[in-house]
């Protein structure tokens, strides 16, 4: 049995999901999708950004498609809606669930979030290994190269109907890069 990406794997490590220069502002979102899920990442301050599960809590509906910028997140089927910082804004008919709803069980679930050389680090493990900790080596070999100043250039995406591991390793070394994607 196959898997198109086995999201297994890649819910228990950090992984870089966006750069910080795309959510400039209070309110900027960008969604991250890997596998069968999908991450709001959202700024909610000058000095914070989360990350939320992108799902309403009642059925699990996507909440966001694409960037943006909002002070709410909404699901349009069933008309609850949250603030930014996760705390549910609107739960229609809660007097309905018989006190089983709760300002804790309404909140969006968070996953980790760390911020280094630019780029905004998710990790969807509860438990996993603190993010500073998963760094260190990291950033011991990688400071002097000021990747927290770069900027994207240009960005380019494209499904290859192709296992992962040999389109990434296409990618990898410039010579298979030459003529992908070109017309033989």
């Amino acid at each position: 049995q196959t898997c198109a990406l086995p999201i297994w794997l890649w819910a228990k490590v950090w992984q870089a999901a966006c750069r910080v220069e795309e959510l400039p502002g209070q309110g900027d979102y960008v969604p991250y999708d890997i596998g069968t899920e999908s991450i709001i990442l959202v700024r909610t301050d000058a000095d914070t950004i989360r990350g939320y599960y992108n799902v309403c809590l009642h059925r699990g509906r996507r909440l966001t498609e694409g960037c943006g910028h909002t002070n709410q997140f909404y699901c349009r089927f069933h008309g609850w809606s949250w603030n930014i910082d996760g705390t549910n804004r609107v739960c229609l008919g809660p007097e309905d669930w018989s006190g089983a709803l709760t300002d804790e069980s309404l909140t969006m679930k968070q996953v980790k979030v760390g911020l280094w050389g630019g780029w905004v680090w998710i990790n969807m493990d509860p438990d996993c290994q603190p993010f500073e900790q998963f760094m260190d080596p990291m950033k011991r070999m990688c400071d002097l190269y000021e990747f927290d100043k770069l900027r994207v250039a240009w960005h380019r995406s494209v499904e290859v109907p192709a296992n992962w591991k040999t389109t990434v390793g296409a990618f990898t070394e410039f010579y298979h890069v030459q003529k992908i994607g070109r017309a033989h």
